[in-house]
């Protein structure tokens, strides 16, 4: 069984300075398998509670930049805690969720251990925080300042503009709130995409 300080010294990489402690503390004490995986489109992080013989899983994209890193490890620890007090009588993304999740993020809020955007777009989430981090743009587009490789989002490019998007291509179309009208090269199908996609640009 690996110890506490070994486990805040692998999760340092991957975090905000000063906050792997908490985070190594929070593993050890619910016994969950947290485990960071290799980038994966749909998801940035998951949890899986206790089914077949297994614990508690949380895994994690590894190639997310500390500061989203933490936000979704304390979403997904937001998850277990709402499985521990109220198992599958309430809804994923609930008021007991949204309870855990502020409950969870406050310390680091009062600590200031995000930068002063992303603070101010983490509190207003927070006011009434939905399934995911991407759901919002404001924290969304914010975090992704600080990615190690500066991704262009699909809000980024013109109308008219092809682009490759989960090994699909599409055409940029004009702007629904905040998707976008995307016509699929080759069939024609027209999707509704967010507008924080990353996305590669087609050459011309």
């Amino acid at each position: 069984m690996i110890s506490e300080r070994e486990l805040e010294h692998r999760l340092s990489p991957y975090l905000p300075s000063g906050t792997a402690d908490t985070i190594a503390r929070w593993i050890v004490k619910s016994g969950v398998h947290f485990r960071i995986t290799m980038p994966r489109n749909s998801v940035y992080g998951d949890y899986q509670h206790p089914y077949g013989g297994k614990g508690h899983r949380i895994t994690v994209n590894g190639n997310l930049n500390a500061f989203s890193f933490l936000v979704t490890t304390v979403h997904e620890f937001a998850h277990l805690e709402c499985w521990l007090k109220h198992g599958n009588w309430v809804k994923p993304h609930g008021d007991e969720w949204k309870w855990e999740y502020k409950n969870l993020m406050r310390p680091f809020l009062e600590r200031h251990v995000f930068p002063d955007d992303i603070e101010k777009a983490l509190r207003k989430y927070m006011a009434d925080p939905g399934a995911s981090s991407c759901s919002d743009g404001d924290l969304m587009r914010t975090l992704k300042r600080y990615d190690r490789i500066r991704q262009i989002l699909l809000e980024e490019i013109s109308e008219g503009v092809a682009f490759r998007l989960s090994d699909r291509d599409f055409i940029r179309g004009k702007k629904l709130r905040t998707r976008y009208e995307c016509k699929e090269i080759g069939t024609g199908h027209v999707y509704l995409i967010n507008g924080t996609a990353e996305i590669v640009l087609l050459e011309p």
